[in-house]
């Protein structure tokens, strides 16, 4: 199985079915403004868990848990409230660059 790479420009969204946190962090950046991908991953966690765990821990350089997974310019933030920590510091360094 090939599993999709992170995007390495822009935002990137792990997501599942049934999950409240990826519905909340995509809401999350669509009222920010942020154009980001969607990247479906049922068939992932239903038919190769272990392997997309790995999959995905290698591309975030470290052990990750839970839905969703949001990668910014190919890096990994982590889940609701690190993507929104991350964009609460976008938001004050441009207030403060203003």
């Amino acid at each position: 199985m090939e599993f999709q790479e992170p995007e390495q420009t822009g935002v990137c969204v792990y997501s599942k079915s049934n999950c409240k946190y990826c519905d909340m962090v995509k809401d999350l950046l669509t009222k920010r403004g942020f154009e980001y991908k969607v990247i479906n991953c049922d068939e992932y966690i239903l038919d190769y868990k272990e392997l997309f765990k790995e999959f995905i821990d290698f591309h975030a350089s470290c052990d990750t848990a839970g839905f969703p997974k949001v990668f910014n310019n190919g890096s990994f933030i982590g889940s609701y409230n690190a993507t929104k920590d991350f964009l609460d510091l976008i938001l004050f360094a441009e207030e403060d660059d203003a």
